[in-house]
This record gives C-alpha cells, sequence and structure tokens, in this order.
C-alpha cells in the first residue's frame, strides 16, 4: 500500500511535447494515486520551460566494474539522502525494470516543497532522469568501462529558471554535485569489497 503523504491533493503536469505524465492524489483516501501515466517508449525529451535554462557537467570514477555500479546507482531506495545527509523524502510510486517514479518531499528555505522525480533505465548503462512540480531538471547519467574493474559515471544536467538571475553559479553547483557523488562512490565502493568477501565465502 502506498503511504499517505504531508499534502492530500498533488496534481503534477509534466510535459515532453506529446506525452504527459500526471500523478494525483485522492481525497477520499489521501493517498497518491496514478490518475494517468502516459510515458515515451525510447526515452524522455527535453520537454523544459521556455526560460532561462542552464547545463551544468560531472563525473564520478569508481573502482568497481560497470555492471555493479549500474545496479547500485539504480537500486533507489528511501533512504538513499541520507549518505549525503538529505533529509528528503521519497514516497514511491513505482519501481520497474523501465522506470522508477517517486514523489520529493523537502523543505526550502524553511518551506515545504514537493516535485516528482521520474527515471527512465537504460541497463547495461545508461539511465535518464526527469522532474516537475518543484523545478524542471533533466538529467542523463552514462556509464563506461574504463578497465579492470573500474567504471567512469558521466552526468549531464539542464535545468530551467525563471531568469537568468535565479540561476545559481555554475562551478559551485558542479563543485557540490562532485562533492555528493564522491561521497556515494565511497559507499559504492565500499558495498563492492564486501560483495567479494561475501563471494570467497
Amino acid at each position: 500500500m502506498r503511504r499517505s503523504i504531508a499534502n492530500p491533493i498533488i496534481r503534477t503536469l509534466c510535459y515532453d511535447f506529446t506525452t504527459e505524465l500526471r500523478l494525483t492524489s485522492a481525497i477520499e483516501t489521501g493517498h497518491l494515486l496514478t490518475s494517468k501515466l502516459k510515458v515515451p517508449q525510447a526515452h524522455c525529451s527535453y520537454g523544459l520551460k521556455k526560460n532561462f535554462v542552464e547545463t551544468y557537467k560531472a563525473s564520478q570514477a569508481f573502482k568497481a566494474p560497470l555492471d555493479f555500479v549500474f545496479q547500485w546507482c539504480t537500486d533507489f531506495r528511501e533512504d538513499d539522502g541520507k549518505m549525503v545527509g538529505s533529509k528528503a523524502k521519497k514516497t514511491f510510486l513505482e519501481k520497474t525494470a523501465k522506470r522508477v517514479v517517486w514523489v520529493a518531499e523537502y523543505k526550502e528555505d524553511g518551506k515545504p516543497r514537493e516535485g516528482v522525480r521520474v527515471v527512465w533505465l537504460r541497463p547495461p548503462n545508461t539511465w535518464k532522469l526527469d522532474t516537475c512540480g518543484d523545478h524542471r531538471e533533466i538529467g542523463e547519467y552514462v556509464l563506461s568501462p574504463k578497465g579492470k574493474d573500474k567504471t567512469r559515471l558521466d552526468m549531464k544536467f539542464k535545468i530551467s529558471y525563471d531568469s537568468k538571475d535565479d540561476a545559481p553559479d555554475k562551478k559551485k553547483w558542479e563543485k557540490e554535485v562532485a562533492e555528493e557523488w564522491q561521497t556515494f562512490a565511497d559507499y559504492l565502493q565500499k558495498d563492492y569489497k564486501g560483495s567479494l568477501h561475501v563471494a570467497k565465502e
């Protein structure tokens, strides 16, 4: 059963030219339900708002094979944010081999915010992120093998802002993302070493 969320009514629309992702909650139950869910079969288009759009890039190296990195990075869980000190709450709506959908609840400047996150999985080495509700962001993640038990993750994000003045400093944003992914890498590599010990037993 899906858990109830703080706001009893959420209506969020995500557009990508020809498709629509609509998530709404039932007033009677207070539980989030999918009343209409249409998504592209091939990939998520860049249906960003026609305001100022900034592009950010980041990369991360892992001392682990590509298949392990892909599985670890796409195994989305409710407590993922704890690794980087985030207090955001995830309420999953769907988790399949092709797509993961959740509602994110958090506070920004002391005010509660909610948004929808959709990830399209493209094994063995790619996944794509789309967001809506609180802000508009598109993310692309691509893994590449870099030798024995070494993998590189390249990330590209496009985020829409009302104006250029609203966009944060690009270098600062990319630095913060890089720091978060270094933390994720530390956890991932620890889990990979642990899996090797288990395999030897």
